[in-house]
């Protein structure tokens, strides 16, 4: 935005669309999710009530990452606006420009605002209840990141995928990658800038926890029963998709225990019994990856005890599945329709519905107890008894 943009919007004054203030405050969440909830909207801090510029008085990149943070904790669900500093006469005004979502309703500390002319309010049961019909289903995978970049693709990865999903695509029609991506749904168009999606981030950024450390898993090792035993090893896991997974599996094979068993007392043959299957182990970490809920700050947990391995998604199951249902029948009801099915085409999953049934049927041809699946509010919870404690 140029300072003539700036002044622009200073002599249209506070409206429906646009907001001033003075000096920044925690309030400003509340603007935000009006602005989202409404037709989109801008604040300028460092603007005062007379639509004079007083300027900021704290250090720019210091309140955008704050800002930021509060976008992604306090707003439900999150918003990424764009943030820009523009120096005017008077001093620096931070800008902050507010999309319209996409995921209505947005709430601030669970509150529910819309914009009433130059104000912000709380929304009153009806007006919450149109929001939420109008509501587009877009799902959070197909969220544009707008404060990332068409650069933090790993672009050779990129066109190698799609040189393989269409053959030719690049190389003999000439076709831009760009555009490839934005329809698959792995990119998208702001304006006149490209921009990844959460699920092309995922799949194919150069490192996705560099704009979203939640996206990463924690592996710990315990040396007890509970959460306050020790700890005897511990990992933070970054990466992409097919990283998170393989360097996970990695962990737990790490740190899992090896039996040895003589079956039948008249052979000396030994038989080497894992702890836990780890087709099993593998699925588990695949489910959670493939199925969490990414709008959500929470991190993927496996946490591996002296008597089970526990591997927790955070976001509650979609209103569609069935729990009960999934683990005795079966059945494919994905959250991210688009990841899952590059994981698919990448040879990561497979889209078939079987999951938690493999998990059940691989710890029961090893020995093992039955495994459990508990899902709340906070996540969902699957839970591997370990082979040694039979």
């Amino acid at each position: 935005m140029t300072p003539q943009a700036v002044q622009d919007l200073i002599a249209y004054g506070e409206g429906p669309t646009v907001e001033f203030k003075q000096a920044f405050t925690t309030d400003v969440v509340k603007t935000i999710a009006a602005f989202a909830n409404s037709a989109a909207g801008t604040i300028l801090i460092g603007i005062n009530d007379e639509a004079l510029c007083v300027g900021i008085q704290e250090d720019p990149r210091r309140l955008e990452e704050r800002i930021i943070g509060l976008c992604r904790t306090v707003i439900k669900p999150s918003v990424t606006p764009a943030i820009e500093v523009i120096t005017m006469d008077g001093g620096d005004v931070l800008i902050i420009s507010v999309p319209e979502g996409d995921r209505k309703p947005y709430t601030a500390n669970d509150i529910c605002y819309i914009r009433a002319g130059s104000t912000s309010r709380r929304a009153d049961p009806d007006e919450l209840r149109r929001l939420t019909l109008e509501s587009d289903v877009t799902l959070y995978e197909r969220t544009s990141l707008r404060d990332a970049s068409f650069d933090q693709f790993d672009l050779g990865r990129l066109e190698r995928f799609i040189e393989r999903r269409a053959p030719g695509a690049i190389l003999i029609n000439g076709l831009q990658v760009r555009e490839i991506a934005v329809t698959l749904r792995l990119a998208a168009k702001v304006g006149d800038v490209f921009v990844p999606t959460v699920a092309g981030l995922l799949l194919f950024g150069r490192h996705p926890q560099w704009l979203r450390p939640e996206w990463g898993i924690r592996a710990v090792r315990f040396s007890g029963n509970s959460l306050d035993a020790p700890i005897l090893d511990m990992m933070e896991i970054e990466g992409t998709v097919d990283r998170l997974i393989e360097d996970t599996l990695a962990f737990v094979k790490r740190n899992m225990r090896t039996a040895a068993l003589f079956p039948d007392e008249t052979l000396p043959q030994r038989q080497d019994v894992p702890e836990y299957p780890l087709l099993a182990v593998r699925e588990a970490i695949v489910n959670a990856v493939a199925h969490r809920d990414y709008s959500l700050t929470g991190q993927i947990a496996v946490r591996m005890f002296e008597d089970r391995l526990e591997v927790f998604d955070p976001g509650r199951l979609p209103t569609t599945i069935d729990l009960n249902m999934m683990t005795q029948r079966g059945g494919s009801f994905p959250r991210n329709p688009t990841f899952f099915r590059v994981m698919r085409e990448l040879g990561l999953a497979e889209e078939i519905g079987r999951g938690l049934i493999r998990i059940r049927r691989e710890l029961r041809d090893l020995g093992s107890e039955e495994p459990t699946f508990f899902a709340d509010e906070m996540g969902f919870t699957v839970t591997l008894p370990s082979r040694h404690r039979v």
